[in-house]
């Protein structure tokens, strides 16, 4: 192992026994060391950000110190993070409306991104801010607004949001429009824990959408102002994906053209709704606040008000 210490002298006439037990601990904690990785500093180690990503290993991580940033980064099948030293507020990767995917991953399912501790903006409407061809992501404390589709997945992709804030992301206006959250392929598992969106806009599930044999599990979050333009005006189940939410207030939501589901829509995945409340929520012609067309659903301590079903679509 590369960096082992030597054994001590004190040890190196010693019976072989104890020589092999002090060489255990010594790879032991050459090992931690190892998996613990490394932290490449930007920019005071590495100029840019691409530029500590190509230099990084599994287990490393990327520390931005404060400032604004403007890069589009490419991550070769590394299981790496993105972290910021000050936190998200004086942390920000801002794309000025420029096109390119923000982060874009590599296609070892194997391998896992965190991005932690930041702000990122302002991404073309018709970008990514990532793009996964099977490294599974992690979002954690990431402050995301003003920007087209959040995360894309695909090819056994799954993604973890967790105390995060999305505002203003997503678009609706043509059929290649996603949402925050969107697994492609079936099998996609999806959990979002202590997080709000607000204004989040797709063509079908404003928040997160997966195909068949995925998941969306949602804990402890809040839904505000966000809207489909089909079915499924926050949380979309295709085929058999099952949608669970849990502790969750919505307020304001709506999917606004076809059969249903202002809030959730799955077609036979099983709903499971527990401790939440939903004001003002609306749906065309069927389920103003869940629709799943062949699917139990289960609903618990959870209260729907002034809620209703239009028959007719309408847009703004």
């Amino acid at each position: 192992v590369s960096g082992v210490a030597a054994i001590p002298a004190a040890v190196q006439g010693a019976c072989p026994i104890m020589k092999i037990q002090v060489l255990v601990v010594v790879v032991a904690a050459a090992l931690a060391r190892a998996a613990a990785g490394a932290d490449l500093a930007v920019p005071s180690a590495y100029p840019t950000i691409q530029a500590a990503v190509n230099a990084a290993v599994d287990g490393d991580r990327v520390v931005l110190a404060p400032g604004t940033y403007n890069e589009s980064v490419s991550i070769d099948n590394k299981s790496i993070s993105i972290t910021s030293s000050g936190g998200p507020a004086v942390t920000r990767i801002d794309r000025g409306g420029g096109s390119g995917t923000v982060f874009s991953l590599g296609n070892d399912a194997s391998k896992q991104v965190t991005i932690e501790k930041l702000t990122i903006t302002r991404w073309f409407v018709y970008s990514l801010m990532v793009h996964s061809d099977g490294p599974s992501v992690n979002l954690r404390n990431v402050r995301c607004f003003q920007g087209g589709a959040a995360l894309y997945l695909r090819n056994g992709a799954d993604a973890t949001v967790e105390d995060s804030g999305v505002v203003l992301v997503g678009g609706w206006d043509n059929g290649d429009s996603w949402g925050p959250i969107r697994g492609w392929e079936p099998g996609t598992q999806v959990v979002v824990r202590r997080s709000s969106f607000q204004g989040s806009r797709s063509v079908y599930g404003s928040i997160a959408r997966v195909a068949t044999e995925g998941s969306i599990l949602v804990e402890d979050c809040s839904f505000v102002t966000c809207y489909s333009r089909f079915r499924g005006g926050c949380l979309y189940g295709e085929g058999n994906a099952p949608v669970t939410m849990r502790r969750t207030p919505v307020s304001d939501c709506r999917s606004n053209q076809e059969e249903g589901g202002g809030v959730i829509f799955t077609h036979s995945g099983a709903v499971e709704i527990a401790d939440c409340t939903a004001t003002n929520v609306y749906a065309v012609r069927i389920g103003a606040f869940v629709f799943s067309e062949t699917g139990p659903v289960s609903m618990l301590r959870t209260v729907v008000q002034d809620s209703f079903t239009a028959a007719e679509s309408w847009y703004d």
